[in-house]
């Protein structure tokens, strides 16, 4: 999308430059400006997860779109999407050897549990959690994990955690003494909800996307029995 973004606006520039009337490329300005808001939303969402300072500015579309107001609004469109993918690079960073270990264990883990799930939707969401983290992205990671946590939890009887556990203790999902299991979907469940709280300062940090992952994988038991 930036990318496209970049050459778009450059095209569009030359073009609003070389007519005679402007005006004719207003509409096209604005279905740019339109593509720019949703990248910006979606790139400082991943500066945000990466601890970056670097965002993207809302631009405004000109109250009158003119050759020069025009040449303005997209070379600011091309010089901050130009910034972003700059930006994007140096976010990712090669993955440790103990994180590409903890990740081949977690797919191992998820291709066992798979075979008792009644949907492949389980599957395939920590599946892409999991690319998410390997990407570096790790707060799109972290909230698809709690999407995950969260949509088995809701299938599970109960008002909140204390009595979902009981319902999963009397279910003979786990045994009552267990008070790590239970500690541990109390946890998951906190840390998930946290996420997919609107409290857009909440970022998330490699260990919370690793946990949430865990933590989602873990939860998987629960589904047959539950759902």
């Amino acid at each position: 999308m930036l990318t496209w973004l970049v050459k778009t606006a450059v095209s569009l520039r030359a073009n609003v430059e070389a007519a005679a009337d402007a005006s004719g490329y207003e509409e096209r300005a604005k279905a740019l400006l339109e593509q720019y808001s949703e990248a910006r939303e979606s790139f400082n969402r991943i500066a945000l997860s990466a601890n970056s300072s670097t965002v993207l500015p809302r631009l405004t579309f000109p109250t009158q779109f003119y050759e020069d107001s025009g040449v303005a609004l997209l070379d600011k469109i091309r010089l901050e999407s130009h910034k972003a993918l700059g930006a994007l690079a140096a976010f990712h960073k090669p993955l440790s050897q103990q994180e590409l270990d903890k990740l081949t264990a977690l797919r191992r883990e998820l291709e066992k549990a798979e075979k008792a799930l009644p949907d492949d939707a389980y599957g395939k969401n920590i599946a892409r959690a999991i690319e998410e983290y390997e990407a570096g992205h790790f707060l799109a990671s972290a909230l698809i994990s709690s999407r995950v946590i969260v949509y088995i939890l809701q299938s599970v009887e109960g008002k909140d955690v204390d009595e979902k556990v009981r319902s999963l203790v009397k279910s003979g999902t786990f045994a009552a003494g267990r008070d790590d299991v239970r500690q541990s979907i109390i946890k998951a469940s906190n840390k998930s909800r946290n996420f997919l709280s609107h409290d857009i300062r909440i970022s998330a940090e490699p260990s919370d996307s690793l946990a949430l992952l865990g933590d989602a994988i873990k939860l998987l038991s629960v589904v047959p029995k539950a759902g």
